[in-house]
């Protein structure tokens, strides 16, 4: 089925978009971005001990990461993490691998990234199939 849409809002909104972005040194808010993704993905592979993924590259890495976990109820480590301490960040089985998968936008603070590594270690071991 092919649902189409007559709402032009979206080709409307693209030059304030394009704006927005102009106006708020959006080169920095990326660079920012990939900065904090690769000190999360540095903590928490220093933390499992586990190997990266990908080469800690502009051309494998940008604002999102993802990050081997070791053997663990990734549901409850995804539960666990936003219930108890309010961190968001998918946690899944790749290829039956365990991994989370680790972004940082605009509003991400370096103090978000040290929150989500400080939580890891006891919601990992709360998790541990």
């Amino acid at each position: 089925m092919l649902f189409r849409s007559r709402d032009l809002t979206p080709f409307l909104a693209v030059s304030a978009a394009l704006d927005f972005v102009g106006h708020h040194d959006w080169e920095r808010v990326r660079a920012d971005g990939h900065r904090r993704v690769l000190a999360a993905r540095t903590a928490i592979d220093a933390l499992t001990g586990l190997a990266p993924v990908c080469p800690a590259t502009r051309d494998w890495i940008g604002q999102m990461a993802v990050v081997r976990l070791p053997e663990c109820d990734v549901a409850s480590l995804q539960s666990r993490l936003f219930g108890e301490h309010r961190i968001e960040v998918p946690c899944h089985r790749w290829n039956g691998t365990p991994v989370m998968r680790v972004s940082a936008h605009a509003h991400t603070t370096d103090a978000d990234i040290d929150s989500l590594v400080a939580a890891l270690p006891r919601a990992l071991q709360d998790a541990h199939a």
